[in-house]
């Protein structure tokens, strides 16, 4: 034979034939085992820099104008104030939000500017939202038929935190309806 006894032959041979027949089991080179690590040390780093550990934004619903609209499409401007009450500033490339008003999400808008949440501070976005007339009808049902005059909302979005993911925020409040039609009355918070 080849100088090695029958069984470590066999061994061998065994081990050989596996691995050819299933790479997928075959033992992890050094390079794999390096790009395994680096692979898990990024994901770690990034969750960590995605805000683990970090107090949720603070937002609050501060305005609500309308604006020109499109045959059934009402606009509005709804200003909402976002406070960062952690340590670091915090860089967005965009927002997105919904509202839901009686529990049904009428309203929605994008903000595709860049900005920054200091750190302990506070900015304010204003982000055009839209509306149709058919999709209020189910919350305005109500004052309508002469029941509760209040409009519930709930605010929901979330900031592009760029490379490190989003971060989402939600609120909720009641709104007059006066400022949905042009009055001066403001948005409660609840």
């Amino acid at each position: 034979m080849n100088g090695c006894p029958p069984p470590a032959c066999l061994r061998q041979a065994t081990a050989a034939t596996a691995a050819e027949e299933h790479p997928e089991r075959a033992p992890a080179s050094r390079r794999q085992w390096l790009l395994l690590l680096a692979a898990a040390s990024t994901a770690g780093l990034t969750a960590c820099a995605s805000g683990l550990g970090r107090e949720p934004l603070r937002v609050s619903l501060v305005g609500l104008e309308p604006m020109a609209g499109q045959g059934l499409e009402w606009r509005f401007r709804v200003t909402l104030r976002v406070v960062n009450p952690n340590d670091t500033a915090l860089d967005y490339e965009g927002l997105f939000v919904s509202m839901a008003v009686r529990g049904s999400e009428v309203v929605t808008g994008v903000l595709g500017e860049r900005g920054q949440v200091p750190r302990f501070g506070e900015t304010v976005v204003a982000i055009p939202m839209s509306v149709t007339a058919l999709g209020l009808l189910r919350p305005l049902a109500g004052l309508m038929a002469g029941g509760d005059p209040t409009l519930p909302y709930q605010l929901r979005g979330t900031l592009a935190a760029g490379p490190f993911g989003r971060v989402p925020f939600s609120m909720s409040g009641v709104i007059d309806p006066r400022a949905l039609f042009g009055g001066s009355a403001a948005p409660a918070p609840r």
